[in-house]
């Protein structure tokens, strides 16, 4: 008896994954799944390694590392030497199009997208990162962290972003890895990598 209970143990904890609470994230499939790791030919080697340690953790999912790339010119805005994010979400769905699973990119470069704030369009505001909900794509930079908490800002985005790709929307609650960040480092770079209760819930469906 103590047998089987030890080995119905085993077999739960390994369809299951961690949030920043010690909570798990359990999802169908979950062993069955893996995550594309892309980043771009300047952006760290090392640190793309680092996130996707973080990604596996949290997730509970296997990642393999794509080759390097270059953005392409056409994702380029009217601003010197700043990106359109949903440009850049296009071509990786033309690029990795035969992929049948997530892929996110990593990069240094300047992202934007045009934003709502407050009833009002933001043209070329500058962001972290965009993630197509629910998809198979997303874009981080890291561009804008400045020189402090670089890495932990960074695994923070990757996460939310990819918790976009499995559908969860910005959430409202304290604390709450999906709050919207604003574009603002300081609303980030001291916050627990977790989900709230009901964003939980809702990832492991």
């Amino acid at each position: 008896m103590k047998k089987w209970f030890f080995i119905c143990l085993v077999i739960f904890f390994a369809c299951s994954g961690i949030d920043g609470e010690g909570r798990r994230l359990v999802r169908k499939e979950s062993t069955k799944e893996f995550i594309y790791v892309v980043y771009s030919s300047s952006f760290p080697p090392d640190m793309a390694m680092k996130m996707r340690k973080e990604i596996e953790q949290f997730y509970q999912v296997k990642t393999k590392t794509l080759p390097p790339v270059s953005l392409p010119k056409k994702t380029m805005t009217a601003i010197q030497g700043r990106y359109q994010a949903n440009r850049i979400l296009d071509w990786m769905k033309e690029k990795y199009r035969n992929k049948n699973a997530k892929v996110i990119l990593l990069t240094n470069a300047d992202i934007c997208t045009d934003r709502n704030l407050n009833g009002k369009i933001n043209p070329n505001y500058r962001i972290f990162g965009l993630g197509v909900r629910p998809g198979n794509f997303c874009v981080v930079t890291i561009s804008r962290f400045g020189n402090k908490k670089v890495e932990r800002k960074l695994a923070y985005v990757v996460l939310h972003e990819l918790g976009h790709n499995y559908g969860l929307e910005h959430c409202t609650t304290p604390h709450c890895m999906m709050k919207d960040a604003q574009g603002k480092g300081a609303n980030i770079e001291n916050e627990p990598k977790q989900f709230c209760k009901k964003c939980r819930n809702l990832i492991r469906k």
